[in-house]
Parts: C-alpha cells; structure tokens; sequence
C-alpha cells in the first residue's frame, strides 16, 4: 500500500502498534510518498521521516476530551480500559455516556454488557496466567496468545472499520490498538506448524535466555530463530490491517480529509542485551519506535531526524486541526522541525519502573542510564544487570549500545547527570501542578471555591 504519511523513523523491535484517526477536521494538499522501513508494505513509501526517541505515553488517552469539546465523535478499539477509556463515547464496541472530565457513566444496560465484558476478559486473563505458570508442571502446555483474549488483528480492524462507516460526514477521532506483535507473536504463517526439534545451534541459543520461563516457553515454540520468524509474521499481519482500514478511508473517498498516526508505545528486543522478546530496557530496541503521520496538508517526501517524544504528538496534532490554547502540555509541537528542520530537544528522557528502575536521558551523541542501587538494576524478569547499575554509550560510534563507556567520559556522565536531574525535577513540580489544579476543579464542583 502506499500510504500519504509522515514516517518517524522504525525501531529494532514492534510493540503494540497504535493506529489514531482523526478525520475531516482540516484537508488542503497531498502528502506523497518517500521511502520507509516499517511497516513493510504500508509504510514501503511514505512522507516525513523523523528520527525518533521517546517515553512511552499514548496519546489516545488524552487527546478525546480535546475533540468532545469540537463536539467530535470519540472511539477507541482497545482493551486497555484502566488507562485508555476516558474521554470516549464508544470504547471497544461499548457505546459510554460522557461523564465528568475524568470518568463515564453508562446505562444500566451497558454497564451490564461492560461487566460481562470485563468479566470474560478477567477470566480469560487468569486462566492464561495460570497457563504460563503451569509449564514447569506439565510437559506440553497450550501457550495462550494475547489476541486470543484481547482480539487479533483481524477482528480489531473489522470493528475499526464498522466504526469508520458508522460516523461517515462526522468529525471523528479513532484509537486503534494492535496487540498482535507482542510475545508470543499471532503469526497466521506459524500458527499451523507443527514445532520439531531444534538442532544443537539451536539449543544453544535458546541455553543463553536468562528469564527461565520465557526459555521454556520459547522451547516449546521451537526456539529463538523461529520465535523471531514469528514475531516477523506479526508485523506482517498488521501491516495487512493498517492497510485495509486506509482502502476502506479511501473507498469512503474521506482519506484526503484523514490524519492518520501509526505509532507504538514501545518496541522489543530480540535478544539485545540478553532481553529476549520483550520491551524492558532503556535501550533503543525498546524506545525508539516508529510514528507515522499521514495528512494532505504536510510537507510531501521530507525526511527529517530529530529528538521527539510522545508527548510532543498532541500539541503537534492539536496545531495540524486548528485548536489553540488546547492545554499546558509536557511536549512541544513539531512543526518548527518539520518545517524548518529546527531540533525542538536537545535531549530526551525516559524511565523503567517494572522489570528494573532505571533513568535515562540521551542527546545525539550520548545516552546516560542510571539506578540508584544495585538492587533497582537488578531485572525482576532475567536475575541480572542488563548493562551496569551507571552506563553511557556513544551512540555515533555505538548505536547497538554494546560497549558501557562510563569510566572513560567523566564530564560527560557529570554533564548528563545534570540534565537528567533537572528533567526529574520538572517533572516532578508539572505533577504538583496538576495535583493542584485536580483539587481546584473538585473545590469548584463542591462550590466551595
């Protein structure tokens, strides 16, 4: 397929793949197409290309409220509803009443049909746990797949596609969220294969997978090599997705008047670093991720590399349909780089609290990462330090970030230090400012202010 997109570069590893839509809010243009990396046929050739690194926050959960005041119609096809379901008037297929900023309020009927809903996916949430647990019990296990409990890539788009007729001659924004490239990979290709056995070569490789569950679960897909033919086969199908819902924009003749983002909230590692099939690390197997904008009204063929986070999608999405003074955002809008390729960051930051707790801040040149102890680098998954409790890779002579050069750039580990305490810093005071904002709306409800 050829898309009409901004490509912001890919990364080494896919992880859920989030598709946004926005549509007839602004159309004047044409983007055409450049040349990409991923997806492998809907992105072959694409507009923008940005050099990307980011933290990992979705802009599908804040941006809704932004469009119900434009009086938008609101939609998300997902089954992250603890994070994603505010601010939606259909989430997953379950029509929502909008609510106080913050929260829903759903019929008697809906909320029944929600509860039913969550309950099978709670169940089924559990059995899958007690399945995983279950192989150093038993010798041959059933792997339940993640789509078998949130939905493959074919049913997401279907309903995708049924919300997309539904709202034709409707401003509307749609969150569309892949889980088909997560561990253990939904791979139509493999998923009638009968697993044989692995060879000495094999073996090996699959005798270096620190976390013991994840080796045998690999073992009983057959091993490393073919758990990455299937990973392979994941992004394949929602390549295949993606492009059906443009043919069906463009069939709906509504694809001029259409922004489009393709984007992720993390990649994934195959084995870099000792981390296999899965997305924690601060390396950039994990946060450099693919973001596509596809829009008539940018720039067309611009490939551009730069420093850009999550949070700069929503000042940029709200700057590409009109809306002013839409909020106090943590991110900057793109459009000085994409025009005028003028850098917005001269450094990125991100964190990991789950697997390990680990900082990071990168610039260009360098990437710094930091626990505080040797405790909090100590994975929870593998049982060991990926990388070192301090690490600093140069990322122009290293982009793998296979050598720690920490002991022999002290002014630049002072300087990084710096930059990566002052951006805690900021964080934490936006947080008390929101803190403090949250308990002024509640004052005002209660007219106590």
């Amino acid at each position: 397929f050829c898309l009409p997109l901004v490509l912001i570069e890919e990364s080494r590893g896919q992880g859920g793949a989030s598709l946004l839509i926005l549509t007839a809010l602004a159309a004047a243009g044409g983007l055409r197409a450049a040349r990409s990396r991923w997806p492998a046929r809907a992105a072959a050739s694409l507009g923008l290309v940005l050099g990307l690194g980011l933290v990992a926050i979705l802009v599908g959960s804040v941006l809704p409220p932004v469009s119900l005041l434009r009086h938008d119609v609101t939609s998300a096809v997902d089954w992250l509803g603890r994070w994603h379901k505010k601010g939606y008037e259909y989430y997953s297929g379950i029509l929502m009443q909008a609510g106080q900023w913050g929260g829903q309020r759903l019929t008697y009927g809906q909320t029944r049909e929600y509860a039913i809903d969550k309950a099978k996916t709670g169940l089924m949430k559990y059995v899958s746990f007690i399945k995983s647990r279950a192989i150093t019990m038993v010798k041959q296990p059933k792997i339940t797949p993640r789509t078998e409990i949130y939905g493959d890539a074919t049913t997401v788009t279907q309903k995708a596609i049924e919300i997309i007729k539904e709202n034709l001659g409707s401003s509307f924004f749609l969150f569309i969220h892949y889980w088909d490239t997560h561990f253990p990979y939904n791979s139509p290709a493999h998923a009638a294969e009968k697993v044989g056995k692995m060879d000495k070569v094999a073996r090996e490789k699959l005798s270096q997978v620190h976390d013991e569950t994840k080796r045998k679960r690999l073992k009983l897909l057959g091993g490393v090599d073919r758990v990455i033919d299937m990973y392979d086969g994941s992004i394949g199908l929602v390549d295949r997705e993606i492009g059906k819902l443009v043919e069906v924009l463009t069939d709906c003749g509504i694809l001029d008047d259409s922004l489009i983002i393709v984007t992720a909230d993390h990649g994934e590692s195959l084995s870099e670093h000792g981390i296999y099939f899965d997305h924690h690390g601060l390396y950039d197997e994990t946060i450099h991720i693919p973001l596509i904008f596809s829009y008539a009204g940018l720039p067309q063929d611009k490939e551009i590399k730069g420093l850009v986070q999550h949070p700069d999608l929503i000042p940029t999405i709200l700057e590409i349909i009109g809306v002013k003074g839409g909020g106090d955002y943590d991110g900057q809008s793109l459009f000085p780089l994409i025009y005028r390729n003028e850098q917005i960051h001269s450094s990125i930051y991100a964190e990991e609290t789950h697997s390990e707790k680990k900082q990071m801040v990168a610039t260009p040149k360098y990437k710094y990462i930091r626990a505080l102890s040797e405790k909090d680098a100590m994975c929870q998954y593998c049982h060991i330090i990926h990388g070192g409790v301090e690490e600093l890779y140069d990322l122009e002579k290293d982009p793998g970030e296979t050598v720690n050069v920490v002991a022999e750039h002290p002014d630049e580990v002072e300087q990084l230090k710096s930059i990566l305490d002052q951006r805690i810093t900021d964080c934490e005071r936006s947080r008390e400012r929101l803190k403090l904002r949250g308990r002024i709306r509640a004052l005002k409800r209660e007219s106590r202010i």
